[in-house]
């Protein structure tokens, strides 16, 4: 039998989106990264919901991915 890996969360606030090709391009950024399980895109509440593997994730690993999407980074709560 495996462990689960310990999961955790970041509520990444994102400027610059407009239209659901904005949120799918961002969540596409960000499920790109290493130990990211699931990334949701809330394009009203211009946030983005990642769920990833304890450890992996800086916020400057999210930062780099939502700029290289193409969006402004507005910062970023972790939580375990």
């Amino acid at each position: 039998m495996t462990a689960q890996a310990k999961t955790a969360v970041a509520a990444v606030s994102i400027g610059g989106m407009h239209c659901p090709a904005c949120s799918a391009r961002v969540v596409k950024a960000l499920k790109a990264l290493p130990g990211v399980q699931e990334a949701e895109v809330s394009l009203e509440a211009k946030e983005a919901k990642v769920t990833y593997i304890s450890g992996g994730i800086t916020p400057e690993l999210l930062q780099q991915a939502v700029t290289e999407a193409g969006y402004t980074f507005e910062g970023v709560k972790l939580s375990d």
